[in-house]
């Protein structure tokens, strides 16, 4: 039986640190390691509902200078079940990327993550992102505002008309995060640009790993 979605707050903030760990499809020592360092500095995240069944081993880790092998193994498993719980919450596959319409962008200060391939250009997308004060970020978590999605499919998508990062990106929406999925449409329009670049070639597309 699937464990329910955690909804509290700590739990969607520490589904956000998992995705990103496991941007790579893989959790290192090292990147276990800066969970445990997270969790000494936050330590009022423990009590989140998605630890509840593994708070106990990590107190007297937190108590400690090192982390084991052993333990870092745990808490890869512990990585990857909590983000095996979130996708369980939708075993089909999304037919529609479920976007948001929106009629403004707020970019000053905020984060931002870009998948897809886009007519007016990519690199025009983030750079426009930039020069308004946002940030972009190569991964979806709790700290990210917005997802803009391109309207023409990555090859590398994963799951052939959306790729890792709208899945993520769902999955904190389900979580209770206030993130914003924006089709590139949409982007368009209320940042006013038409087209600047073609629809790229066959075979002209760069691929983006877990994009």
């Amino acid at each position: 039986m699937n464990t329910p979605i955690p909804s509290d707050q700590k739990s969607a903030f520490l589904l956000g640190v998992f995705t990103a760990l496991n941007f790579d499809d893989k959790v290192t020592e090292s990147e276990a390691k800066l969970l445990v360092e997270l969790l000494k500095k936050r330590p009022d995240l423990l009590e989140a509902e998605l630890l509840a069944p593994y708070r106990e081993k990590f107190r007297p880790i937190l108590k400690r200078d090192y982390v084991s092998r052993a333990e870092c193994s745990g808490i890869k498993d512990l990585v990857f079940s909590a983000l095996g719980v979130a996708a369980a919450a939708d075993t089909e596959r999304m037919e529609e990327i479920p976007f948001d319409r929106v009629d403004s962008i707020d970019f000053a200060g905020l984060a931002f993550v870009v998948t897809g391939q886009f007519k007016i250009g990519r690199g025009f997308v983030e750079s426009y992102i930039e020069d308004m004060g946002g940030e972009v970020k190569g991964a979806c978590s709790s700290l990210v505002s917005y997802l803009i999605v391109g309207s023409i499919p990555d090859p590398v998508w994963k799951f052939g008309n959306y790729g890792t990062k709208v899945r993520s990106a769902v999955d904190l929406k389900r979580s209770g995060h206030e993130l914003l999925i924006v089709s590139e449409d949409t982007f368009a329009a209320v940042i006013k640009e038409p087209n600047k670049a073609p629809e790229p070639t066959p075979g002209s597309v760069t691929p983006r790993a877990n994009d």
